[in-house]
């Protein structure tokens, strides 16, 4: 079972944005944690961090033990 889960958006073939979920616990339960996550600076309150962190959510449901 994969235990990181990364997600991130193109400009081309700039990445702009990214997140990283790694698998942990928590109250005794597995759950997902926010490791990190950026988005270009010049891009910014555009969405693009939303569509990132969603995707990565949705990568992480997926795989949830």
């Amino acid at each position: 079972m994969p235990t990181t889960c990364h997600a991130a958006a193109f400009d081309g073939p700039e990445a702009v944005g990214c997140a990283t979920l790694v698998l942990n616990q928590w109250n005794a339960e597995p759950a997902w944690q926010l490791r990190g996550m950026a988005t270009d600076a010049h891009l910014r309150r555009t969405g693009i961090g939303a569509a990132v962190l969603q995707c990565a959510i949705d990568l992480a449901a997926e795989r949830s033990p």
